[in-house]
């Protein structure tokens, strides 16, 4: 049983609309971090969605490895987050401008 693509599109238009009202309207580096991450999570929906119909196979293991480079990028940016809100007491966007020199 096939599922109509119009649903998942406009799901994804909606995952797409509130990341990028989150990535412009927040001043938390982790909230643009999430939003950032819902986006890429549209783009990946919207994937599988084109590719699945000529290999769908070939389309789950594209999405696979791309979530779980996500998931390190994720970690990594994390760690990131957590150092510098013991450094620098924060991770408002005003604060991190600074850091430039």
């Amino acid at each position: 049983m096939m599922l109509s693509t119009l649903p998942v599109l406009l799901a994804v238009f909606v995952l797409i609309a509130s990341a990028v009202y989150g990535i412009l309207s927040s001043r938390l580096v982790l909230r643009m971090l999430i939003s950032a991450e819902l986006l890429f999570n549209a783009a990946l929906v919207t994937l599988l969605l084109a590719s699945a119909t000529a290999n769908p196979l070939h389309a789950s293991i594209l999405v696979l490895l791309a979530i779980i480079l996500t998931a390190a990028e994720v970690g990594v940016v994390a760690a990131i987050i957590v150092f510098l809100f013991h450094e620098k007491g924060g991770v408002e966007i005003e604060r991190l401008r600074r850091l430039r020199g």
